[in-house]
């Protein structure tokens, strides 16, 4: 058994940890209200002029809305694609199911580095040019994983009988 000093210096070690990660964006949101064009501390005014200048720029609306964009059609795609892989995969059974599984699961267990390495040398081996599109797919390849995985669970837990009354 732990003692309460065990426990007490965990508790302490976690909340330095959390400290540790958390000031820095905490640093960094009041930053944004920073009235210098420097970084100093203390910070001498607040002000929001940042933000409007920010958002009358027109490369950030245009980014903004393609990102928007991209987000929409790629959680589109994955929805409908990692849908029906999770009901091919539940309601069928062949030889490779479960390495087909595990190649829908593999972009969670590898860092997304290396999955966007992976999807630049297709692409350039393709010969496909980056846009809008490239865009969606990478994104949709990560997105697809989430879809995937949710409703291989949610059918796994879902009684047989209610997919038989479904299909009348």
């Amino acid at each position: 058994m732990e003692g309460m000093w065990t426990r007490f210096a965990l508790r302490v070690w976690a909340a330095l940890i959390l400290l540790f990660l958390f000031i820095p964006i905490l640093l960094i949101f009041f930053y944004a209200f920073d009235t210098s064009n420097i970084e100093s501390w203390p910070i001498p005014g607040l002000t929001l002029k940042w933000f409007t200048s920010t958002w009358n720029d027109p490369t950030v609306r245009s980014a903004l809305v393609l990102s928007v964009q991209a987000g929409l059609v790629a959680t589109g795609l994955a929805l409908v694609l990692g849908s029906c892989a999770a009901f091919a995969i539940h309601r069928t059974a062949f030889f490779g199911r479960d390495a087909i599984s595990l190649l829908f699961i593999l972009p969670l267990a590898l860092p997304g580095i290396i999955t966007g390495i992976a999807l630049n040398a297709f692409f350039s081996f393709s010969g496909a040019t980056f846009s809008i599109w490239t865009i969606i797919i990478g994104h949709a390849t990560f997105c697809i994983v989430v879809v995937y995985n949710n409703v291989l669970a949610r059918l796994r837990r879902t009684q047989g009988s209610l997919i038989e009354a479904a299909m009348d």
